[in-house]
């Protein structure tokens, strides 16, 4: 995306932080934390394509996923509509054309500082989803005649419409659904998904769509150098953001041990006392 096209923010500290995300975002914006400042908005789906054109490795993706998901799930647990079946995929790291997001800035912010990032800096973008949405139902009208009723307070996760205004391909323009039925982990991320209205084309092309006036007041991309990462990731703690209470489960708790390993002093007395040899475990086995 043309950096002229959207808004940029380098912040130095973590007050810069936090007043930030109280003072300019509300609840109309969705964040998207990135480890590298440099990488573009990518669906899963775009970079593993390789030898067919998007729009086919998306229904391959489908058809394959689809095929064989009732070997692993009870058959209460299927999805029911196309976006929920998108929504499985994309939560066991199949390939879709859904981009993560989150409602709060600082999950975002989480996901942009759990691994260290390679280069000076990481990213957190915002968009006005609001705004992102009204864009979409203006260029979906467009597309026949059929959905020519649609207005801002519709919904497009109905399989019909879905099909014609998204699955289709048929326009250029970026949306925030949210499936019907959330799962636990988009639930507690408070998760929901950005949808290239062209799966063919970059995110950046099916958002270039809009005026760069309109652009900027809706898209920002906030810099943030990864020599804050030790202490945003210690306040993050103390908010209890980290990936035990975002990753329910055994795996997110392994990766939460990560997380206090990379932290500046955790607040933990037990953590202290280790530090001060104070405490030790010993491993038995019979």
């Amino acid at each position: 995306m043309p950096d002229d096209f959207f808004s940029t923010r380098t912040l130095s500290s973590w007050s810069d932080i936090q007043n930030l995300f109280h003072q300019v975002y509300d609840n109309k914006w969705a964040f998207r934390g990135q480890r590298e400042a440099s990488w573009s908005l990518v669906p899963s789906i775009s970079r593993h394509a390789a030898k067919f054109p998007v729009d086919v490795a998306e229904k391959i993706a489908i058809w394959a996923f689809k095929r064989r998901a009732h070997h692993y799930l009870e058959s209460s647990h299927l999805p029911t509509s196309e976006l929920e079946w998108l929504a499985l995929m994309q939560h066991h790291s199949a390939p879709t054309r859904l981009l993560d997001w989150t409602r709060s800035p600082y999950v975002a912010l989480f996901f942009a500082l759990e691994q260290e990032p390679s280069t000076p800096f990481c990213a957190v973008w915002a968009i006005n989803i609001g705004e992102c949405y009204t864009h979409a139902i203006r260029k979906i009208r467009g597309i026949s005649d059929g959905l020519k009723y649609l207005n801002a307070h519709d919904s497009l996760i109905e399989d019909n419409i879905f099909a014609s205004a998204i699955a289709s391909n048929s326009a250029k323009f970026v949306v925030p659904l949210e499936p019907s039925r959330m799962n636990e982990r988009l639930s507690v991320q408070r998760g929901l998904f950005l949808v290239p209205g062209d799966v063919n084309v970059s995110i950046e092309e099916n958002l270039l769509t809009m005026s760069k006036d309109k652009a900027k007041k809706m898209i920002s991309k906030i810099v943030i150098s990864k020599t804050l990462r030790t202490d945003i990731l210690s306040e993050l703690i103390r908010m209890n953001i980290t990936s035990a209470s975002l990753f329910p489960g055994l795996d997110g708790f392994s990766a939460y041990i990560s997380q206090i390993l990379a932290a500046n002093t955790p607040d933990n007395p037990t953590i202290e006392n280790i530090r001060r040899g104070k405490y030790t475990t010993h491993l038995k086995f019979s």
